[in-house]
């Protein structure tokens, strides 16, 4: 079959809403709708941008708010999702049609103009390598669902438009009053996150009334309120003192990577490879309870010889503990390393300056792909290295010798969960669901 023929895949939730609201639902089983989800999250809630290629609280739950036009099975392969069909060949280059219909989770009406708005946004924010590379796109003057890509072929745009980090979002959108068509609708605060179920979810709503998150001081805390049955979740564990009655472990997969970079102040110690060199020397088993998993294989690494230094962090507690760990491994008496949390606005600030010696980051994979993997760290040392990249290595250990990043591993999405919950193990917050126990 022709890919651009291809039948459209329905969502996983759309069908078994459709099962349930039809005779086949006994066959199907108990699938119950309703109920809530309470989370406990040792992260900040800054607001939630799908964009946003550096924010834990995005990586967990922008999924749940926003979809890219296509998306990608359990096998990789490209599908629909927000798109009518796979994009088509022209003599007029590749045309995308939007399903008809779409409105977001406060009413907005979605056009091809709002997707033109999407990917220039996602450009200026983290998907620079994925959307450079398209060349212009315009939505069509007759037809307010067609979107043209004049230079890019069919593949090259599904490729680009699978990414979460390519989501599609309203024109005029805030991170404060999140929309979009996922399956639940955000309200931010300070103090939490709430997300209730959309009525207009592109691919169905979700099976949760909604979900509560709220901010954990710091990792006990986060366990704490699992083990006492404050949260339904416990990041890294059971329990702090002891593990809840019932609870059910689970394992979702990565949700970021962590980067070592090294800035200008660092002097010969922030010269390309050197940060690779550091990751090399550090041990990851004290780092696994944490959920940090090797990417690279071992090699032969170095200790920091740059003076006493700082190790510049976001300020989410679970990113603060990681870095204590791996300073108390770089650092010496003679060159002590310093653990600095540091707010996103001056964080970026002297990212971009390059004004630090040390900084632990956390990224977000644009694609699982190996063009995705290398365009990631293009994009986490300079956009533009993503939007015009060299012939990259196929290893990406040769490619972190040219840059000052280095690749300490992936941080895993792991845990527990109370044993009424379902469905947590693939992380898809629309597909989750509660029985009685």
């Amino acid at each position: 079959m022709d890919p651009v023929s291809r039948p459209r895949r329905v969502g996983r939730r759309a069908l078994l809403l459709s099962l349930l609201s039809s005779g086949a639902a006994a066959a199907l089983g108990r699938v119950p709708y309703g109920g809530k989800l309470r989370l406990s999250v040792p992260y900040a809630l800054p607001g939630i941008d799908p964009h946003d290629g550096e924010e834990p609280i995005a990586a967990l739950l922008a999924h749940a708010v926003a979809d890219p036009l296509f998306a990608l099975d359990a096998r990789q392969r490209p599908y629909p999702a927000l798109a009518a069909a796979l994009p088509e060949a022209t003599s007029q280059g590749t045309r995308v049609e939007l399903r008809g219909g779409l409105r977001t989770a406060r009413g907005r009406t979605l056009d091809a103009r709002d997707v033109v708005f999407s990917l220039r946004r996602a450009h200026q924010k983290a998907a620079a390598g994925l959307i450079a590379p398209l060349g212009p796109f315009e939505p069509d003057r007759a037809d307010a669902r067609t979107l043209w890509f004049r230079a890019a072929t069919p593949e090259q745009v599904t490729e680009a438009l699978s990414s979460p980090l390519t989501a599609i979002l309203p024109r005029g959108f805030s991170v404060l009053s999140p929309d979009g068509t996922g399956a639940f609708r955000a309200q931010v605060s300070r103090e939490r996150l709430l997300l209730e179920r959309n009525p207009n979810a592109a691919r169905g709503p979700a099976f949760l009334d909604g979900l509560e998150v709220r901010p954990a001081a710091d990792l006990s805390q986060a366990l704490r309120a699992f083990e006492v049955s404050d949260a339904d979740v416990g990041w890294l564990g059971a329990g702090l003192y002891r593990a809840r009655p019932g609870a059910v472990g689970f394992d979702a997969g990565v949700f970021g990577w962590l980067l070592l970079a090294t800035g200008k102040d660092a002097a010969a110690w922030g010269a390309p490879g050197v940060a690779q060199q550091l990751v090399d020397g550090l041990a990851l088993a004290p780092l696994a309870p944490l959920g940090v998993r090797a990417v690279l294989p071992a090699a032969r690494g170095a200790r920091w010889g740059g003076g006493a230094a700082s190790l510049l962090v976001a300020e989410d507690p679970h990113l603060v503990q990681i870095a204590h760990g791996i300073a108390g491994q770089l650092g010496t008496p003679a060159h002590p390393i310093r653990v600095v949390p540091t707010g996103r606005r001056e964080l970026s600030d002297r990212r971009r300056r390059g004004s630090y010696e040390l900084m632990l980051r956390f990224v977000r994979p644009l694609q699982p792909s190996a063009r995705g993997r290398q365009l990631t760290l293009l994009s986490a040392v300079d956009p533009r290295l993503a939007e015009h990249p060299p012939r990259a290595p196929a290893d990406l250990r040769d490619l972190l010798r040219t840059l000052p990043v280095g690749l300490l591993g992936e941080l895993r999405l792991v845990g527990a969960h109370a044993p009424d919950v379902h469905g947590l193990g693939a992380w898809q917050l629309g597909d989750v669901y509660r029985t009685a126990t």
